[in-house]
């Protein structure tokens, strides 16, 4: 609805206003102030109007959260990542295999109160063990922490990967799959999302460098990338990969190689842009 609209907009400027605040008054971080707004806008709404906001899952999956992805691999610090690279699989890949495995392990132990099927026990363990990168992200401005912010994105993407592929292969289970059963399919699922960001992130950096009409000008190019990225991460949803990570391979990439080949006025914009939906989506 439109006060949904307008709570909105005002939630978010309230957000940038605190957070110029929060750097002279650190009572309250920016994060805990967006929660608190948020509690009282919803509050209001149910006080005044009698309903609450109501979470759009498409507009989350398919317009906030590419932002995100998109502006922390276009603009992150390559170095970072390949050099923590060993902490980010150790933590991203194994740790939440152990923690998909401990989940349901112990879960035994709730049939005390309730009884628990093992399906849905794995159900439980899968869901559980997915984790949200965003709200950590933001307690960790990547020009205060650049290392940790890196450990932590990477963390947030292999997580994700895992997770999904952990609910894919338990579908119809029921019982625990064995290990190597498990790992066969994550290094499945890493395969061929590595393979879509990677086609996505060299044929568009090829065709930047190409095509000399992307040379010159800030805004088509600028758009036209945006539209090859945001491409492939819908493309790799219809496959049933993991778009997360297929965008991110391919945002490094085309931060690596594309931004290269336009020109310096339209190198700085996009560098700016991505910084400015990422913040906006958060």
């Amino acid at each position: 609805s439109a006060w949904e609209d307008f709570l909105c907009v005002l939630l978010l400027m309230a957000y940038v206003a605190w957070s110029f605040l929060s750097e002279q008054i650190r009572v309250l971080h920016e994060t805990g102030a967006a929660v608190l707004f948020g509690l009282l806008a919803g509050g209001f709404m149910q006080l005044v109007f009698g309903q609450t906001a109501r979470f759009s899952y498409d507009m989350f999956s398919y317009i906030l959260l590419p932002m995100v992805i998109f502006a922390a691999g276009f603009n992150c610090q390559k170095q970072d990542m390949f050099r923590f690279s060993g902490y980010i699989c150790i933590l991203g890949i194994s740790g939440t295999v152990l923690i998909f495995v401990l989940i349901y392990f112990s879960s035994d132990l709730f049939g005390l109160r309730f009884p628990l099927s093992p399906e849905h026990r794995l159900i439980m363990a899968s869901v559980l063990s997915s984790t949200d990168s965003v709200a950590p992200m933001a307690f960790l401005p990547a020009e205060d922490f650049p290392q940790l912010y890196a450990v932590v994105f990477g963390e947030g993407v292999l997580n994700d990967v895992v997770s999904v592929l952990l609910s894919t292969a338990i579908s119809g289970e029921s019982h625990m799959p064995s290990i190597g059963h498990l790992s066969l399919s994550i290094l499945k699922f890493l395969i061929t999302s590595s393979f879509m960001g990677l086609t996505f992130g060299f044929g568009t950096s090829l065709f930047f460098r190409r095509c000399s009409y992307l040379h010159v000008g800030a805004v088509k190019p600028c758009v036209m990338l945006l539209g090859c990225n945001y491409l492939c991460y819908v493309l790799t949803e219809l496959f049933e990969f993991s778009p997360i990570f297929a965008l991110f391979v391919c945002a490094v990439l085309c931060g690596h190689y594309a931004q290269h080949n336009m020109g310096k006025e339209a190198q700085k914009f996009i560098a700016e842009l991505a910084e400015l939906m990422a913040y906006t989506a958060e």
